[in-house]
């Protein structure tokens, strides 16, 4: 290989040509991670309080639309760098500069799904950016055809794309609140042949309305005419009550710190939520980081659950070496984490697995304490559990 073979993919290529390092899959995992992306952009706007339902609609084996009941996309025709404010979001995966600010300039980030509805902004119930992990322009390049429409203040407008280039916009006049929907088909040059139905989002969106309390999720199967609905008031708690019969034993407590990963690195906010709940013949372990159901476990979730199966034995006076199975068998665990994203340490390229010293050490202070003092309070309920 030299210098002349390599090729510098532009455009859309960008993204069909390699969709596995964008969407981990080429295949039909691929095509459905690219639904979640969209639905992680709806997310966010719902942690910060401007969105009160989400929809996804099934409406064949290929197409899916996404309806939010949100403000509305923000789509702007002045034109930045000869390009108005909307191109630099759904058919660029580069910032678009903007006015000089402070002591540099800022930037409307085209991977910062806040940009969508306005300039970036903060999180104001967890003091830090909620910005998504991928960019609604990569779905848009992956798609065999993509419908972006916002209905906000009295208007209706659609940009309409089809295979990562942009065709035509559309406006017209509308009434009623203001939403986003996002129309939208994996094109099968990208993913190949794949068919998607409810089954490969129920779970996603049920762990995803267990993280945004009170934030209402619809699955509707077009071929059914079916709708299902998900909500947790309660969040994690209503989330075990809701798998496990009752009665179950609950411990829940969350910790909110500063710290930085190094010495010679900046400080960072964090938060970290732990909620378990004790009952037989019932197992189950789910991470979330930053509002996402994460597909590996993350190390200080691991150390989270064998720390307080040490302090489960220590109180109860177990000795036995089975007793991790029983343990793992008699306990739903969900660890939630939130921190900058920038500031996210993940163990592999897969983004997957987060790896936070800061976290550690809060998982650590929660196990260690407060947990321990939970299980010696409880410490009769408990033994009624594991020693029978």
């Amino acid at each position: 290989m030299d210098n002349n073979t390599i090729k510098i993919l532009k455009g859309p290529d960008r993204v069909r040509k390699r969709p596995a390092v964008i969407f981990g899959s080429n295949g039909k995992k691929g095509a459905v991670q690219a639904v979640r992306m969209v639905l992680s952009i709806f997310i966010n706007e719902a942690v910060k309080g401007h969105c009160s339902q989400i929809g996804l609609q099934v409406l064949n084996e290929t197409t899916v639309k996404v309806i939010s009941h949100d403000r509305g996309f923000l789509i702007s025709d002045t034109e930045v760098d000869g390009h108005p404010e909307w191109y630099y979001k759904f058919c660029e995966m580069y910032p678009a500069p903007c006015k000089p600010k402070d002591n540099g300039f800022a930037y409307e980030l085209g991977i910062n799904g806040d940009s969508l509805y306005s300039k970036c902004d903060v999180s104001p119930k967890f003091r830090f950016s909620t910005s998504t992990d991928f960019d609604i322009c990569c779905v848009q390049y992956a798609s065999s055809n993509m419908i972006i429409r916002s209905f906000k203040d009295g208007q209706n407008k659609a940009l309409l794309f089809e295979k990562g280039v942009f065709l035509k916009q559309e406006e017209k006049p509308c009434e009623g609140q203001n939403r986003t929907e996002i129309t939208f088909k994996p094109d099968e040059e990208v993913f190949g042949k794949f068919t998607l139905s409810v089954d490969d989002f129920r779970e996603y969106l049920r762990a995803a309305a267990v993280t945004v309390r009170g934030l209402k999720f619809r699955l509707y199967d077009k071929e059914t005419d079916h709708t299902e609905e998900f909500c947790y008031e309660g969040g994690a708690v209503d989330y075990i009550k809701e798998s496990v019969a009752e009665p179950v034993l609950i411990f829940q407590d969350e910790l909110e710190a500063r710290g930085r990963e190094r010495y010679n690195r900046p400080e960072y906010s964090a938060r970290l939520k732990i909620t378990v709940g004790f009952k037989k013949d019932t197992s189950e372990m789910l991470c979330f980081h930053n509002f996402k159901l994460k597909n590996r476990i993350s190390s200080y979730a691991y150390k989270v659950k064998y720390d307080m199966m040490d302090s489960v034995k220590k109180v109860l006076d177990i000795d036995s070496d089975s007793f991790i199975n029983d343990f793992e068998n008699s306990i739903v665990l969900l660890v939630e984490s939130n921190c900058e994203p920038y500031h996210t340490v993940y163990c592999d390229l897969s983004n997957q697995k987060v790896d936070n010293r800061l976290l550690n050490e809060m998982s650590e202070d929660i196990v260690g304490r407060r947990f321990y003092d939970f299980v010696k309070q409880n410490r009769e309920k408990l033994a009624e559990i594991f020693v029978g």
